[in-house]
Formats: C-alpha cells, structure tokens, sequence
C-alpha cells in the first residue's frame, strides 16, 4: 500500500505537462486527485485516464487567477472526497511580468 492511499490532493495547472504527469503519478499511487485548469478537454481526457487506470477524479474547469475560484476548488476537494490533504499549485501564467500581487487584477 502507497503512503498516498486514501489522500486526497488537489492539482492546477492539470491540463497539460508537469501538472498532467502529476495527477496521473498521484492517482496511480492511490490517491484520489482533484484536478483544475482552464482546458475542459484536456482535464475530461486526464479524467479519462486515470479512471481507466482505476483511480479516482473529479476535475473543476476554472482560472486560478480569480480568488473565488480557489475557495471553490477546496470546496469541490471537501464535497467530492470529505477532505483535501494536498495541493500541488502548478497553475502556469503567461503574459506580462509584474508583481505577483497585480498579475491578476
């Protein structure tokens, strides 16, 4: 049994990448992932996936970027599996550079 059976992790940036292998590795050593990102597509195919491989998910479309939706993701965490253990904050932003404080007014 993996020390990660019966956790319950949260990861943005899931759509694709390092945030796409994450998910899979977390879910194939037993955790149960919640996983985030802005492409709906890409999250039902990593979905797909992991509940092929017998693991368990629930994925949330959604921009990290507005702070209502990271309460909501914690939220959907709670709901979906009575709690959250981790949180793997992969959530990528391109565009200017500026403080992280004014990125995303």
């Amino acid at each position: 049994m993996s020390a990660m059976t019966g956790k319950v992790v949260l990861i943005t940036g899931a759509s694709s990448g390092v945030g796409w292998a994450t998910a899979k590795a977390f879910a194939a050593n037993g955790a149960s992932v919640v996983t985030a990102a802005r492409g709906k597509d890409e999250l039902v195919a990593l979905a797909e996936q992991i509940e092929k491989g017998g693991g368990k998910e629930t994925y949330v479309v959604t921009d990290v970027c507005v702070a209502g939706n990271l309460e909501g993701l914690v939220a959907h965490a709670i709901e979906k599996f009575g709690r959250l253990d981790c949180a793997v904050n992969n959530a990528g932003y391109e565009g200017e550079v500026a403080s992280i404080t004014e990125l995303c007014e």
